[in-house]
């Protein structure tokens, strides 16, 4: 058992799990919520979690990593900010409208408060109010302190006057506020905060622990998600090295699969949801035993499909479509079983790649389904998020569609 991770207890949202959705921030809030209804109407009395990364360290998310990674007797932050964003999609009670809430330069102490009362409205179990109204009331001024005093001591590095809260959201500073309240068990905040939300599946962490991406390219090493989703990767083979590295050498050992997740994995039908290949994909898949878990799940006769992304993004823009498939096989250390793709009836903007089976490859050993999978709309930018032009997407993946395709099989 590692350290800050408590002994096995199956929440009653996953009891009888039987499906897991691998996913990234933004890939997960856009596909998650069609899927799961889709899974829960195909597939009766189905339980399903959706799986994600904790190497985030973009923008906000980065400020907090690395600020406790300077703070003395602090446990290093995991990426939390993919885990609250799917959670806000998938809540089923206005208190997912607040977490997502992301914060404007003008935001002060009183706003944080005043959503604080707001989201211990929508707990109806007196012990989860309580355990939650302690880890806000407690944690959330020293976690505003901390915040104030880097994006000061920032601003003044750089000339520039503090923007504050801007960028950050209120999901966030919630979850994070319940990791310092369970002594840095992720998992049991994260099932703090699915039962705060009554989310419609179970949001979960993949590792309790912080790490940080690796990867050398054409002879350049590049590290954490920022530099890597920025690169536009022409020849993948020139990938020489991708991995992952807990972000505390001290607590190199802790860094594996929970062993809730791995309770999912080996029972659950897996599904990569679209997203980035590197940092979501790697970051979930090469996750020490994560292939064993897949591994276990293939022996208990579960399968593994993933749903292909409709467009190229730098990520991907040497990849033949075999070779994403065959490649993210060999991050999961097994091979997929089905891959649902666009079938391309839809025209994409103009400066969008599609990307799709050109059905050449007869060897390849998973099998191909094509299904309509742009959905009407776009995913919204937010004016006070940092990264917006990297969130925005201009086409979203039906993520009910790409269900029906791969649960109908």
């Amino acid at each position: 058992m590692h350290q800050y991770e408590l002994p096995l207890t199956i929440p009653e949202a996953l009891e009888d799990v039987n499906y897991v959705v691998f996913a990234g921030g933004t890939g997960g809030k856009n596909v998650a919520p069609g899927m799961v209804e889709s899974i829960k109407e195909l597939d009766s009395g189905s339980q399903v979690a959706i799986m994600t990364t904790t190497g985030d360290k973009g923008s906000k998310t980065g400020n907090r990593r690395l600020a406790s990674e300077m703070a003395e007797n602090e446990l290093p932050l995991p990426g939390i900010g993919d885990i609250r964003a799917i959670a806000s999609a998938l809540s089923t009670n206005g208190a997912g409208a607040l977490t997502g809430i992301r914060f404007s330069s003008e935001a002060s102490r009183h706003d944080v408060e005043s959503i604080n009362e707001k989201l211990l409205g929508y707990i109806d179990s007196s012990e989860l109010s309580g355990r939650v109204e302690s880890a806000l009331y407690e944690h959330t001024p020293k976690i505003l302190d901390s915040i104030f005093e880097y994006e000061s001591t920032q601003a003044t590095a750089q000339g520039e006057s503090s923007k504050g809260l801007k960028g950050y959201t209120m999901g966030n500073l919630a979850l994070e506020a319940l990791f310092s309240h369970h002594n840095g068990d992720l998992m049991a905040a994260t099932t703090d905060l699915n039962a705060v939300l009554k989310t419609s599946a179970f949001v979960m962490p993949v590792t309790n622990a912080a790490y940080d991406l690796k990867m050398e390219y054409d002879g350049q090493f590049y590290q954490n998600e920022d530099e890597i989703d920025n690169l536009t990767i022409q020849e993948p083979e020139k990938v020489t090295a991708f991995w992952l590295e807990a972000t505390d050498p001290m607590r190199t050992d802790e860094f594996t699969v929970h062993s809730l997740a791995k309770y999912v994995v080996k029972r659950s039908h897996a599904i990569v949801a679209p997203g980035s290949f590197w940092t979501t994909h790697g970051g979930i898949l090469s996750v020490p035993e994560m292939s064993h878990a897949l591994q276990a799940s293939k022996a208990n006769g579960n399968k593994f499909d993933a749903i292909a992304n409709i467009a190229k993004g730098r990520d991907l823009g040497g990849f033949s479509f075999e070779k994403y498939v065959t490649d993210l096989g060999g991050l999961a250390g097994r091979a997929l079983d089905h891959v649902v793709t666009d079938d391309g009836v839809d025209a994409l903007p103009e400066d969008m790649v599609p990307f799709k089976y050109d059905g050449n490859s007869k060897d390849m050993p998973t099998r191909v389904i094509t299904a309509r999978l742009v959905k009407n709309g776009t995913s919204a930018a937010d004016a006070n998020d940092p990264l917006a032009s990297h969130r925005f997407t201009k086409i979203v993946t039906d993520g009910s569609a790409a269900v029906r395709a791969l649960v109908t099989v």
